[in-house]
């Protein structure tokens, strides 16, 4: 894709000597910070935003996707109004390479735009060369989940195949995107054979186990086979598993745990052990300080096992606002770890138009439980759309 700068009445571009600012990516984070711009714009410093599309695949509404329940165009968030209201720059392209040393970032047609500060909330993604080492044959034969973008183009093939044959689908991944996917898959394709392989975790390992206890009731309730085994390669109709055995599947889809975008692994800057950006209490790269870095593509250090908490990325990027705001000014960042947030609730969607909240060891579900997680995407998705983000 080659890169072009929107055609949105926005302000020009600084003069070269401007320091400059640059935040990759329009994740949940980034999101309520152009909001919070809106309204505290920070003057000493010229920001440009850089995201591949005009929109912004929501990843909650993965499963109602793949469900059946919501189209593609229900599943994106248009990016223009927040980006007006921002007054941030706007390139559309895709990221080739950063040098977090030398400070550069190189889009995909080749153009270099240099930065004192850089903030980095773009969506993790499947490395397919490293996963192609240790499963053979996915890169071939298997459907990868991220990014969305991608899978949203590829998912109606499927769909097209499943209305012509009875097929066979395997989920490969014990975490809560391919829970709900399989899920989801078997709420659309309640005919066809739906597993989870979930390797030696059970399914939602990061939850609760109150959590744990009813997926898996709802998952052996649905008719979804859950093999607590791991995939060694994938064929076009197999899928080899460390027993022995060899699981008939038509559609295998990867939904193991992602890692940071290719240019971040050849960027200098320090990452953990799953692949992930390391970043300080401030959202600060341990390697490189003028680097920031959020959501799932980043893991403070140390880590710790944690589940979907869409109120902390909100939280997150508030936070990640007071910190720009204090690097850009001079001024001192706050001491010490943030201040904790009382516990919020997390929801999965259980399929079927149900899902299941929990919060530290209470959980809900049901019915009412999926209608409140509809209202809270479609809030989400239309207030981005008028340009809006959801206050704290």
């Amino acid at each position: 894709m080659t890169a072009s700068e929107t055609a949105l009445s926005l302000p020009p571009l600084a003069a070269s000597g401007a320091r400059q600012l640059l935040l990759v990516g329009a994740g949940r984070a980034h999101r309520q910070l152009l909001a919070w711009l809106a309204e505290h714009p920070l003057t000493p410093v010229q920001i440009s935003l850089i995201t591949p599309h005009s929109t912004q695949w929501y990843p909650a509404r993965l499963p109602a996707f793949v469900a059946g329940r919501v189209g593609a165009d229900d599943c994106q968030m248009t990016l223009e109004a927040l980006v007006q209201r921002s007054g941030v720059h706007w390139l559309q392209s895709p990221v080739r390479a950063l040098d977090a040393s030398r400070r550069t970032l190189t889009l995909d047609d080749g153009r270099t735009r240099t930065f004192d500060w850089i903030s980095l909330n773009s969506e993790a993604q499947h490395d397919r060369d490293l996963l192609e080492q240790s499963l053979p044959g996915s890169r071939e034969h298997a459907l990868f989940v991220s990014p969305l973008y991608a899978f949203g183009k590829l998912w109606p093939q499927v769909c097209g195949l499943a209305e012509k044959r009875a097929l066979r689908f395997t989920v490969v991944g014990a975490g809560a995107t391919g829970t709900e996917l399989a899920l989801a898959l078997q709420s659309r394709f309640a005919d066809h054979s739906v597993t989870l392989l979930t390797d030696a975790s059970p399914p939602c390992p990061a939850y609760s186990l109150a959590v744990q206890a009813r997926v898996m009731h709802t998952l052996k309730q649905r008719g979804v086979t859950v093999l607590q085994d791991t995939a060694l390669e994938i064929s076009a109709d197999t899928v080899q598993l460390a027993c022995g055995a060899a699981l008939a599947s038509d559609v295998t889809l990867v939904a193991t745990p992602t890692r940071a975008p290719h240019w971040a692994h050849t960027s200098g800057l320090a990452l953990c052990a799953e692949g992930l950006i390391a970043i300080d209490n401030h959202f600060r790269s341990t390697s490189h300080p003028w680097v920031f870095a959020v959501g799932d593509i980043a893991r403070r250090q140390p880590a710790a096992p944690r589940a979907r908490d869409a109120s902390a990325s909100k939280r997150a990027g508030l936070e990640l606002a007071e910190r720009l705001k204090a690097v850009v000014e001079g001024q001192s960042l706050p001491q010490g770890r943030p201040a904790p947030s009382p516990r919020s609730w997390t929801l999965l969607d259980l399929g079927q138009g149900q899902a299941i909240a929990s919060r530290g060891g209470w959980t809900l579900h049901g019915r009412w439980v999926g209608a409140i997680k509809t209202w809270l995407d479609n809030r989400e998705i239309a207030r981005v759309n008028a340009g809006l983000t959801v206050s704290r």
